[in-house]
């Protein structure tokens, strides 16, 4: 609105006129002018409007550079924490897959130990021995079921399989 109003622009949407000392801004809007703002004038001479201007843009340049300085430092120590949180994700790494090794380390003989001895079990027969008397006797559990008869049948046919 201001812009519209003080760029230079001829427009006919507002109306802005000095009468008795006061800057009075008005929106014209056909017949009728609603009034905006009503600024009062005095009388001032130019070096002083000028180094007021001038003192307020140097203070606002102050408070500018301080903030930026105040946004820098802080850029700076988000950039320091960053790299410090890479290098800890990066000996974190490190001391996981060392863990995950020794861990290893341990397991595999172990698992490996296990494997033999089924082999050796399987060798001299007492898997298939336990499994086959295992297959033989009758389940408790399952005889007092609602079961198919076609079903159990069924299942124990392939366990002997």
């Amino acid at each position: 609105m201001a812009k519209e109003a003080f760029g230079g622009i001829e427009t006919s949407k507002y109306d802005i006129a000095i009468d008795k000392d006061k800057l009075i801004w008005r929106k014209v809007g056909g017949k009728a002018k609603i009034k905006i703002t009503e600024i009062e004038l005095k009388p001032v001479s130019f070096l002083d409007a000028q180094n007021e201007l001038f003192g307020q843009l140097i203070e606002s340049n102050t408070e500018l550079k301080t903030k930026n300085k105040d946004f820098k430092r802080r850029q700076d120590n988000l950039v320091r924490d960053l790299k410090k949180s890479k290098n800890m994700l990066v000996e974190m790494e490190k001391e996981k897959s060392g863990i995950e090794d020794k861990l290893y380390e341990r397991f595999l003989p172990i698992l490996n130990a296990k494997k033999e001895k089924i082999r050796e079990l399987e060798k001299n027969g007492v898997m298939r021995a336990s499994v086959h008397a295992l297959s033989d006797e009758e389940d408790d559990y399952g005889s007092a079921t609602d079961e198919d008869p076609d079903e159990s049948t069924i299942s124990k046919e392939s366990l002997d399989e």
